[in-house]
């Protein structure tokens, strides 16, 4: 009965030492299964339902590299978060991510160009005398450009729904000059428009 005893004593720091290895080793799983394995994402934050990646330099460096054509925008985690820099509070630096989302619709296309047209009008509500200043400045080519990416998403809507959009832009306007009254007419009759050809195309 003693060497059993003894036995169980011998054994017993044994059996704390195993359990206390595994529970270090579980721990440091969970640890390292915690870590962002994607450099260009360090958090995510809320803001009105939209996911917004926080800026870093990854995000910033990806950007750039767009905005001077040695990155291909596509349908990825990296061109998300430029586009969701637009959304950020403060933001500090909206012109330079503007620039970025100029590149990434002009060369949008399969799935990527198909969530653009919601971009585009959300930065719209978000920021409508800024957007407006940096519309009036697009050329022809790049104004149309916008229009159809915007005409489609109210490709399945009345006019009555282009009406009520840009009626909201009218009155969220900060200075409601005559400038930009008439510049958010021209756009809403260029929606319209499009969406009619669209229509027509289609039938």
């Amino acid at each position: 009965m003693k060497k059993i005893q003894l036995t169980l004593l011998l054994l017993l720091p044994l059996l704390f030492s195993c359990k206390d290895k595994t529970t270090l080793k579980t721990k440091e799983k969970e640890e390292i299964s915690s870590v962002d394995l994607n450099p260009s994402i360090k958090s995510i934050e809320k803001e009105d339902d939209k996911v917004v990646v926080s800026d870093t330099l990854a995000i910033k460096h990806y950007a750039t590299q767009i905005l001077h054509n040695e990155m291909y925008p596509s349908d990825n985690d990296e061109t998300a978060a430029c586009i969701h820099q637009l959304f950020k509070q403060p933001q500090k630096e909206l012109d330079f991510y503007f620039n970025v989302f100029r590149v990434i619709v002009k060369k949008a296309d399969g799935a990527l160009a198909e969530g653009i047209g919601q971009e585009i009008l959300q930065f719209f509500k978000l920021k409508p005398d800024y957007f407006i200043k940096k519309y009036s400045q697009f050329d022809t080519e790049e104004k149309n450009r916008f229009i159809g990416f915007m005409a489609f998403e109210f490709y399945y809507d009345s006019e009555t729904a282009i009406t009520t959009f840009f009626n909201t832009i009218r009155n969220s306007l900060t200075i409601k000059s005559d400038s930009a009254i008439e510049m958010i007419t021209e756009m809403q009759n260029a929606v319209i428009k499009e969406t009619t050809n669209m229509l027509d195309e289609h039938n």
